[in-house]
């Protein structure tokens, strides 16, 4: 999981997921209370699964 302490973190997240979906990554943007609910901490407001590439899942 990749996170954002900072409001300028969230649109770098975004920015870096769309960028690793056009390889084919499958990602998933969570909010601050998906990240909370695995990470116990107040400072994350934001954060990014990478879930599988197409590779991965076998859509290659």
């Amino acid at each position: 999981m990749v996170v954002a302490l900072e409001p300028h973190g969230v649109a770098d997240l975004e920015d870096e997921a769309e960028l690793l979906r056009r390889f084919g990554y499958q990602i998933e943007l969570l909010n601050g209370d998906q990240v909370r609910a695995s990470i116990t901490s107040k400072k994350f407001i934001s954060g990014m699964w990478t879930l599988a590439t197409k590779a991965a899942a076998g859509c290659g």
